[in-house]
């Protein structure tokens, strides 16, 4: 089953191809060319404006010199495979960016997460879920707020039961604070919180310390770097009602260069394990 690719996923695509053709000197016409199609097909598939199927996007990579890796990845991007049912059934109801990002978050073999003011939505319960969209009724769509609660854990087991090389979350120490649904639901959102590792091996957590200390990373709030490959990522900032994508290579650089601080100045793994045990008694 294969879903409507997002128009992020489009443009992502597209600008990857654009680079690989230019770094070999190729013209739109040289491209045009190769899929023996018109050069205005070619502009809309680098703008985002039009997909591109997986046979001329293997056909040009292949032109282009790319890897099987390379390949093979900006094909789940642009026509992912296999999206789930839940998603399928929801994303009409959705708005435009959260729904491409679910879909994003699907394929993306990298995942780095920076939460400030409350946990990240792949590591929430359901009734921690509940209770935070209960306390946002004012602001989130009431179909929004019914499909966060209902599909909460489809999303988080179709995200972290898969193999990926890294999933890394970084959580400010005030989010384990935050009480939505009073202490008994932050109690059972700590206790789902200090299983992590054991429940999905491949994500790391970690939390950022309140006394840390004030630094550039922190100015930048709370984000999402999805990452593909060297060269291949696209920033997701949380927002309502759906959020926004920041796309520009040099924006990028500095949210990647962001992550790095926080990772450094945030608790190790085992440390942060330690003090959410430690808050949850």
């Amino acid at each position: 089953m294969t879903a409507i690719p997002p128009r992020i996923g489009r443009r992502i695509v597209g600008a990857a191809l654009r680079r690989y053709r230019q770094d070999l000197g190729y013209s739109l016409d040289d491209a045009a060319r190769i899929l023996d199609c018109d050069r205005s097909k070619i502009s809309r598939i680098e703008t985002g404006q039009r997909g591109i199927r997986n046979r001329e996007l293997h056909h040009l990579l292949a032109e282009y010199g790319a890897g099987e890796q390379a390949r093979e990845t900006l094909a789940k991007v642009a026509n992912p495979p296999g999206i789930r049912d839940w998603w399928r059934a929801n994303a009409h109801n959705l708005p435009e960016a959260y729904a491409d990002m679910i879909v994003l978050e699907m394929t993306a073999p990298h995942i780095m997460v920076y939460e400030t003011q409350q946990i990240p939505d792949l590591l929430q319960s359901a009734e921690y879920a509940h209770a935070l969209a209960d306390a946002c009724a004012d602001l989130i769509p009431a179909s929004l707020r019914q499909w966060i609660t209902s599909e909460c854990l489809n999303r988080q087991e179709t995200v972290l039961a898969e193999p990926r090389p890294e999933i890394t979350v970084v959580i400010g120490e005030a989010a384990l604070w935050h009480m939505p649904g009073g202490p008994t639901v932050t109690r059972a959102q700590l206790t789902a919180l200090a299983s992590v590792d054991s429940r999905f091996p491949e994500v790391r957590v970690q939390v950022l310390r309140s006394e840390n200390g004030a630094h550039a990373a922190r100015a930048a709030g709370s984000f999402t770097i999805l990452r593909y490959m060297p060269s291949l990522e696209v920033v997701y900032l949380r927002g309502i009602p759906g959020g926004t994508f920041v796309e520009d290579q040099r924006e990028i650089e500095g949210y990647a260069s962001a992550f790095r601080q926080l990772t450094a100045s945030a608790l190790t793994p085992d440390a942060s394990a330690t003090l959410i045990k430690q808050m949850q008694r």
